[in-house]
């Protein structure tokens, strides 16, 4: 069996049901991977014996450099997240004593510029040290997987046979377990939905408050902001429906909702979901939203909003920073039931085709599996 590692040192119990638990976990279920997560001891980890029941978690409370010099002969496959120094120095310490190892790096970048060898305020020795660490970085990586297509274009730097384009997926069985299930249009109530921690930079989460203060009544929608709110946030909201008092009872902040149960149904209820994000290098929930069939409404600017709308077919795009955008296109699906109708299939459609985790992991699968039988191969022969 094949022993895969994702070194993940400060791992979350929330971790666990994105893409950095979900990843080892599907591998190890549907492809027979022997998976685990090397990682420290900080959280209770209580999605480990729920959703992803059967994923090890390895404690390495002394770091992953001393957990890798330990560990990196008994390792296949070890994978890392994100181009950056430190996932650099463990990649050194893992092919260095185990060079015929797979070295597997999930970039999750969000524009097409690699943090690590941008030019910057750094100073020239600076520079040039993170330029040698990166060009090293290339040589001794066996493979980059990026999750947007953009990006997997424009990263010219790294060699194409080391490269894979991986869209972010979700595992549909979480919410079937849990008794969810996507509902027709027709049975879903007048909700537009947005999943953040809100009052955040990168959520911008208030401007969809701009874009409400623009809109006059909301009829029979409800808008409902689901998750964890600064008070900075919380006291936006009260000064807008102070501001806006006919949208009093429709703008609903939930709070942190720690049970997955009740963020399920809230999906499977809604209508519409909006990402209005500054930037993201993916954002899951919206992977989350088509699977139930939400009529999905992001910002334009982040990269990954050609894969997951489908270049505008499967969602509805937005300008960052525009209000008054973001106002018409909310109204014209408040006021189009066969708009939303239209856009609620076409996601769901869009998930099927590309976004099922087990379907999105088997391109991966593939080549960890080749890897495999290739170099038992070469050290027989």
């Amino acid at each position: 069996m094949i022993k895969l590692v994702l070194v993940f040192e400060k791992l979350l119990n929330i971790h666990l049901v994105k893409d950095v638990g979900q990843i080892p976990y599907l591998l190890g279920k549907h492809f027979g991977f022997d998976a685990s997560i090397a990682c420290m001891n900080i959280d209770t980890y209580a999605h480990a014996k729920t959703t992803v029941k059967g994923l090890k978690l390895e404690f390495t409370n002394f770091g992953s450099y001393l957990y890798l010099i330990c560990n990196a002969r008994k390792i296949n496959v070890c994978m890392l997240f994100h181009i950056r120094a430190k996932s650099i120095y463990q990649g050194l310490i893992y092919k260095l004593l185990n060079p015929h190892g797979f070295l597997y790096i999930k970039s999750d970048l969000k524009d097409s510029v690699v943090p690590l060898v941008a030019k910057g305020k750094r100073g020239v020795l600076a520079q040039t040290y993170n330029r040698l660490l990166y060009n090293c970085f290339c040589r001794i990586v066996d493979l980059v997987s990026f999750e947007t297509m953009a990006v997997f274009k424009a990263i010219t730097s790294i060699a194409d046979h080391k490269k894979m384009y991986l869209p972010n997926g979700f595992d549909v069985t979480l919410p079937q377990s849990l008794g969810v299930h996507p509902k027709d249009v027709a049975e879903k109530q007048d909700i537009i939905l947005c999943v953040a921690r809100h009052g955040t930079e990168q959520k911008n989460s208030e401007l969809l408050l701009q874009a409400l203060e623009k809109i006059d009544d909301l009829g029979s929608w409800k808008f409902i902001f689901a998750g964890e709110a600064s008070q900075e946030f919380r006291n936006h909201c009260e000064n807008f429906l102070k501001s806006n008092p006919q949208h009093v009872g429709k703008v609903i902040l939930t709070g942190e909702i720690s049970d997955r149960k009740p963020l399920f149904e809230l999906y499977s209820q809604a209508k519409v979901f909006c990402l209005p994000s500054r930037w993201e290098s993916w954002g899951l929930v919206c992977t989350e939203a088509l699977y139930f069939g939400c009529a999905l409404v992001m910002t334009r600017e982040v990269v990954s909003a050609p894969d997951l709308t489908d270049n505008g077919r499967a969602g509805l795009l937005a300008g960052n920073e525009n209000a008054v955008e973001w106002a018409e296109v909310l109204q014209n699906l408040m006021h189009d039931p066969k708009l939303v109708e239209h856009y609620s299939n076409q996601g769901r459609a869009h998930f099927n085709a590309l976004f099922s985790w087990p379907d999105a992991l088997a391109p991966l699968a593939q080549r960890l599996l080749s890897n495999q039988q290739q170099s038992a191969g070469e050290i027989a022969g």
